[in-house]
Order: C-alpha cells, then sequence, then structure tokens
C-alpha cells in the first residue's frame, strides 16, 4: 500500500487494531455524538437482546477508520415488527421509513436506524460494546460484500479496502461466503467483478475519514 492509516491515537491501525480484537477494546470515538446518545437510551432494553450491530458503524467500532452514524441491527430470530416499533416509540422520535415482514428502517432521534430478520449464521462470536453486541469483521466483511454485489456505495468500497488492508484479502473471505450463506450459490467472478464495480458510488461523497484514504487509492 502507498500510505498507512493512522488511528485517534496517532498509531498506525495495522498495529492498533489487532491489538484492539485481542483485548476486545473497540473505537468508541468513531461513533457520532447523536449515535451515541441513541445507543445509551437503547442499549441494554430486553427488545435489543436477540439483534447484534453490524454495517458500517461495527466495522467502525473494530477498525477505527472512520466515523459513522447509521445503527443496523441484525437477527436470525423471529420477531413482531410492530413490537419493535412500539418499543422505539418509547425511546424518542420516530419516524418510520419502511416497516415490512423482517424490516422495520427510520430515523430514531434523527439517527437513521435499521432492524432486519437477517436468516444467515454468524461464524463468529458476538463483542459486548456498552450494552449492545457487535459482530465480528469476518462477519461484516462478508456481509458488505454481499451488499457490494447488489449494489455498492462508496461507503462499502472503503469499509472493505480496510477490511482487505486491516484483516484479510478478498481471496481469502471469497471461500468463506458459502460458509456464512449456506445454500446461496455465489459466482466468484462476479462477486470480483462488483468489488471493482465503482461507477454506482462514484458521486456519493466520501464519509467523514478518521484514517488517512484517498478514494483513487481505494480503485486501484
Amino acid at each position: 500500500m502507498k500510505s498507512r492509516a493512522f488511528s485517534p491515537y496517532g498509531k498506525p491501525l495495522d498495529n492498533i487494531t489487532k491489538y484492539s480484537e485481542k483485548r476486545g477494546l473497540l473505537f468508541s470515538e468513531t461513533i457520532s455524538p447523536d449515535t451515541y446518545r441513541l445507543i445509551e437510551k437503547i442499549k441494554n432494553r430486553p427488545w435489543l437482546s436477540p439483534y447484534y450491530l453490524a454495517g458500517g458503524t461495527a466495522l467502525a467500532l473494530h477498525l477505527g477508520h472512520r466515523t459513522s452514524i447509521d445503527l443496523d441491527f441484525f437477527t436470525e430470530s423471529e420477531v413482531e415488527e410492530m413490537t419493535i416499533v412500539d418499543h422505539l416509540r418509547t425511546v424518542g422520535n420516530l419516524r418510520l421509513d419502511q416497516m415490512g415482514k423482517g424490516t422495520i428502517v427510520g430515523n430514531l432521534d434523527s439517527v437513521r436506524i435499521s432492524f432486519f430478520k437477517y436468516p444467515y449464521r454468524l461464524l463468529d462470536s458476538l463483542t459486548e460494546w456498552n450494552g449492545l453486541n457487535v459482530a465480528s469483521i469476518r462477519d461484516i466483511a462478508l456481509m458488505k460484500m454481499v451488499a457490494i454485489f447488489q449494489r455498492g456505495s462508496i461507503k462499502d468500497f472503503i469499509d472493505m479496502f480496510f477490511v482487505v488492508r486491516e484483516f484479510k484479502p478478498i481471496d481469502a473471505l471469497v471461500p468463506e461466503l458459502s460458509i456464512k450463506y449456506v445454500g446461496v450459490q455465489f459466482n466468484t467472478n462476479h462477486i470480483l467483478r462488483s468489488l471493482c464495480y465503482f461507477e454506482d458510488a462514484e458521486n456519493e461523497p466520501m464519509p467523514s475519514m478518521i484514517a488517512a484514504c484517498d478514494w483513487r487509492e481505494v480503485k486501484e
């Protein structure tokens, strides 16, 4: 790589990330103030216990590479969506954008929040952070690869850039898709091509970065 990424502590991310994962420490600095306040309101709620946090915010907690504001929760369990919505309304101001079987998407206290039924097993244990269950880098990376295959955002590509730099190369992750997504047939060539298809992401704004990141380098 042409440059090294640095954490908020001024240390190379490739060093501090491995240390953080072994010690179970996460980068709380990556969470925006509004999102952190919302987490304080929902953490340890019994109705949240079936869910785990994944997506960009969870990955940023692991890698410390960017700030993130969205909260994306997933569960393998069957839940009653209206019950979750009722609980959310007791927490704060909820604007519901989408609700259906296995899907809740909206804004809670102006923070984007989503809840999904996700019928694919976790490969690694969850990490407890501040009253939330957080998915592993490996599970998040595989979910990101599927998201990019469907339609990659600039945040997804940047996240995968740091996954490859700090955690595991793409050629080591691709075989693990069939382990996580049992019964789903993936075309490896299509997956690899999607990871190099940046057209949909070109006009999107860069996320707020903590580590140095050049979009041109991401695309190389």
